[in-house]
């Protein structure tokens, strides 16, 4: 019986997950804008143990920053933006049972602030009825393909496991002095080596900036 219930909510996590585009869950997101910052760029809906869950992540556009100096040390001039990122995780209504935020401030160049597409992934690897959440996202202030910042982030429940390295600019980037670090924080140590391959596997299928 109890080998039932795990199949029967890793259906439920994987059918959440799959009808991202739904009517239904364009309107559920829609309830949300009064609570979260930006544009929503990914939209998750999934039950498991918890109940109801919605994952949003947002994206601001370019807000014209403060700063005096942009983040290389020049003159802005006026020239300088903000751009923000935010992932929340609500639980039935309204109930938020964590929020995510980073960005990209002062930059004179190219502001980049996004979301790995495709890397966003609801599972339930140890099949104890509550999902983890993946997602990856990469910032930058540049004007060239140099690296990115690349970071990989999982919440099983409220708490938060990171890995922060850099990106690569194109497959043919073969070292880490193109890009590709990979350094787990401390809290990865103790998870199963069934998380620890997972996220490598996501890490390297995403590692790559698109044009």
């Amino acid at each position: 019986m109890r080998t039932i219930t795990l199949f029967f909510l890793l259906f439920l996590i994987i059918r959440g997950h799959t009808q991202t585009n739904s009517s239904q869950l364009l309107t559920d997101s829609a309830r949300f804008k009064s609570k979260i910052t930006g544009n929503i760029k990914q939209f998750r809906r999934w039950t498991d143990h918890l109940g109801d869950n919605y994952l949003i992540l947002c994206v601001t556009d370019e807000i014209k920053s403060s700063a005096k100096k942009s983040k290389y040390g020049e003159d802005c001039n006026g020239e300088c933006a903000d751009k923000e990122l935010y992932a929340y995780h609500f639980i039935g209504k309204d109930s938020l049972l964590w929020k995510l935020a980073d960005f990209e401030k002062a930059c004179n160049y190219d502001n980049i602030a996004e979301f790995r597409n495709g890397a966003t992934k609801i599972t339930d690897l140890d099949n104890n009825g509550i999902a983890e959440v993946w997602l990856m996202y990469s910032t930058a202030c540049t004007s060239d393909v140099s690296p990115r910042t690349l970071k990989l982030i999982m919440y099983q429940g409220n708490k938060k496991y990171a890995i922060r390295g850099t990106s690569q600019p194109a497959k043919n980037a073969v070292d880490e002095r193109n890009g590709g670090k990979y350094n787990p924080g401390k809290e990865f140590e103790g998870l199963p080596p069934s998380f620890k391959d997972f996220a490598r596997n996501l890490w390297t299928k995403y590692l790559y900036d698109l044009p």
